[in-house]
């Protein structure tokens, strides 16, 4: 498994069991979900009120340049381990030990991967203790298997009697029910293994992301983060007061792909959301969750940097920059920026005068974010389903997640910005390349306008405009045609040579 910034997780797996040959794959690729997923968190052992928290809090960095190691037992039901023997290839008559073997191999694959985006995003590592066959059960065992509320008790009375409480700081026991539950900040404390993931098919990257990473995600501190009221969104399961993602969400802690007409896409994104970031951060640093065994890396933290605030014109794209410096340099940064506004539960539309109305990407290598972003403003002309442009006046927050990427235990810094949409001006918008179909003749003089759409002021003051012209369809914008002309409506340019053009 590798991560691109720019083509997002991707994986090298063995194509059959039999052969040599082996896949390359994106995640991006894999179907939606198909399997039936319903997850609950529980909150009665500590649950801390975010509103009598001040700001630092709220922009806290994530990451002090310490590795916490937390000591890990994953438990498996019979059902599960079942699954994996079988998986491997072996049957009925195989040994207790072979089948254990092949359980452990699938819960270190599952673990692994946890551990890339927990590292990453956190500098948690999850061990997993010595002696971890003990809770790995064949024959028989003492669970529900299709009972989350028994199991995530049972976890618990299982583990602790097994390994022993004092030896482990977070459990969780792994089966093939259709579900999953988790109390939340509970690492470190009497509640630490009442965790539970179950999939009838436990296995890939949307069991060990969208579920395995989602239920430890609760158990470190995250509530859920999607705004949507449909499917699985509604009936209880959306946490008002961190749905700061459209529809179903799309990183870990949101709920992509089982939530009918509100999923935003069909898997999670294997990342935590800003919001679930300082969550979780909170909870392992200063909370109910400190008890893992600390080691320095020696990795400096990085700086992020979002921008002014600005104004803009109503059903206008606009584009947020920002910036990040670190002493350790900054060529492994990726930068990702994230709407952080409450509302309503529900679609997001461009009448909304509050709530989150653009969606969270992976972060890239480039600090530059435009919303909508390019390939798809390119198909719309506008908004999208996920990103939608202010028609009527409000503001919006949005904050600039820097991750450093740092393997030996990542570090993030975050910083936020606010634009604020004004009704007395827009859309501004190009007028003369508005329809297909236009040829000119290269070298020719022609005239680009535009509608300044009150521009030059209400609060946008925008005396004068670049005029920038795209050769790939709208993907990007590479060659300027005029720079620092009036704000005016209208511009003389020479016309280049290109086959296919678009005008910003």
């Amino acid at each position: 498994m590798f991560l691109s910034a720019e083509k997002g997780t991707q994986f090298i797996d063995p194509f059959t069991k039999t052969d040599n040959n082996y896949i390359v794959y994106s995640k991006r690729d894999l179907p939606a979900l198909d399997q039936y997923w319903e997850c609950h968190f529980k909150d009665s052992d500590y649950n801390m009120d975010e509103k009598t928290l001040g700001d630092s809090y709220l922009l806290r960095d994530t990451g002090d340049g310490m590795l916490r190691d937390f000591r890990t037992a994953i438990a498996t039901t019979v059902e599960y381990s079942a699954f994996h023997w079988a998986a491997a290839g072996l049957t009925a008559g195989d040994t207790e030990a072979a089948k254990r073997t092949a359980v452990m191999a699938a819960i270190v694959v599952t673990m692994t991967r946890n551990n890339f985006v927990y590292e990453r995003d956190f500098s948690i590592t999850m061990t997993l203790v010595a002696n971890n066959d003990l809770v790995v059960f064949i024959n028989s065992d003492n669970f529900s298997n299709d009972n989350a509320n028994a199991l995530i008790n049972e976890s618990q009375t299982v583990i602790d009697g097994a390994i022993g409480f004092p030896n482990y700081d977070v459990g969780h026991t792994f089966s093939t029910g259709g579900g999953g539950l988790a109390q939340l900040n509970s690492p470190c404390t009497g509640s630490k293994a009442r965790g539970i993931t179950g999939g009838p098919s436990p296995v890939g990257d949307s069991y060990d992301i969208d579920f395995v990473a989602h239920e430890l995600g609760h158990q470190f501190g995250a509530p859920h983060t999607f705004n949507g009221n449909q499917g699985n969104c509604a009936g209880g399961n959306r946490a008002a007061t961190n749905a700061y993602e459209v529809g179903s969400g799309t990183t870990i802690m949101a709920y992509a792909g089982i939530c009918g007409s509100d999923n935003v896409q069909g898997n999670s994104d294997a990342y935590f959301h800003q919001k679930s970031l300082q969550m979780i951060w909170d909870n392992v640093s200063t909370g109910n969750s400190t008890c893992a065994t600390q080691t320095a890396t020696g990795n400096n933290a990085p700086t992020a940097e979002a921008g002014n605030n600005f104004v803009i014109p109503i059903s206008t794209p606009y584009k947020l920059t920002g910036s990040s410096t670190d002493p350790d340099g900054t060529s492994l940064h990726t930068y990702t920026w994230e709407q952080y506004d409450l509302g309503p539960a529900g679609l997001p539309a461009e009448t909304n005068p509050s709530g989150p109305m653009v969606r969270s990407f992976e972060g890239t290598e480039n600090p530059t974010r435009y919303i909508p972003r390019l390939q798809d403003l390119a198909i719309s002309g506008g908004s999208t389903t996920w990103e939608k442009l202010a028609s009527v006046a409000r503001s919006q927050d949005f904050r600039l997640t820097v991750r450093d990427n740092d393997t030996n235990g990542g570090r993030t810094a975050v910083d936020n910005m606010s634009t604020v949409t004004v009704d007395t001006a827009g859309p501004f918008l190009v007028t003369s390349q508005n329809t297909t179909g236009i040829s000119w003749t290269a070298g020719a003089t022609e005239t680009i306008t535009w509608d300044v759409a009150g521009t030059t002021v209400n609060g946008i003051n925008t005396a004068s405009v670049n005029i920038l012209l795209s050769s790939d369809g709208g993907l990007t914008y590479d060659r300027t045609l005029a720079t620092n002309v009036p704000n005016d409506g209208s511009h003389d340019i020479t016309v280049p040579g290109d086959v296919y053009s678009r005008i910003l």
